[in-house]
C-alpha cells in the first residue's frame, strides 16, 4: 500500500511539473508571436499613411489625364469638323487641300494621342484598385491585430 502511495505521489508531481513546463513554453510561445504581430502591426500602420498619398496622387492624375483627355477629344471634334467642311464636294476649291491634309494628319496624332492617354488613364486606374486591396488589407490587418490585442488583455 505504501509503496502504491508513493508511486501516485510522483506521478501527481510529475503530472505538475510537465503541466508547468507546458504552461512555460506556450506563454514563452505567445509572446513570441504577440511581439512579431506587433511589428507587423507597426509596419502596417506605417504604410498605410503612404499608400493613401500615392492613393490620392493616383486620383489626381487620373482627374488630370481625363481632363486632358476631354480637351484632346473637343479638339479633335473641331479639327474632324474642319476636316468634312474642307472636303465638302460643292466647295471645289484646290487652296483647301493642303489645309484639309494638314487636318487629316492633326487628327491622326491628336487621336493616337487619345488612345494613349486611354491606355494611360486605364492602367492607372488598374493601379489604383490594386492600392486600394492593398490598403483595405493593411487595415483588416490592423484591425485583426487590434481585436487580437483586445482579447489578451
Amino acid at each position: 500500500m505504501f509503496l502504491m502511495g508513493q508511486i501516485f505521489v510522483y506521478l501527481t508531481l510529475a503530472m505538475c511539473v510537465g503541466a508547468a513546463a507546458g504552461w512555460l513554453l506556450r506563454n514563452i510561445q505567445a509572446q513570441r508571436q504577440q511581439a512579431a504581430a506587433s511589428k507587423e502591426a507597426a509596419q502596417a500602420r506605417a504604410r498605410v499613411p503612404q499608400l493613401e498619398t500615392l492613393l490620392q496622387q493616383r486620383e489626381q492624375q487620373i482627374s488630370e489625364l481625363q481632363q486632358a483627355l476631354q480637351s484632346q477629344r473637343e479638339s479633335a471634334r473641331v479639327a474632324h469638323s474642319a476636316s468634312t467642311k474642307a472636303r465638302d464636294p460643292g466647295n471645289g476649291d484646290d487652296l483647301e487641300a493642303p489645309r484639309v491634309a494638314k487636318l487629316s494628319r492633326a487628327l491622326q496624332h491628336v487621336q493616337a494621342d487619345l488612345q494613349a492617354a486611354r491606355q494611360h488613364v486605364g492602367q492607372l486606374e488598374r493601379e489604383r484598385d490594386l492600392q486600394k486591396r492593398s490598403l483595405q488589407v493593411l487595415h483588416q490587418q490592423l484591425e485583426l491585430e487590434r481585436s487580437r490585442r483586445a482579447a489578451d488583455y
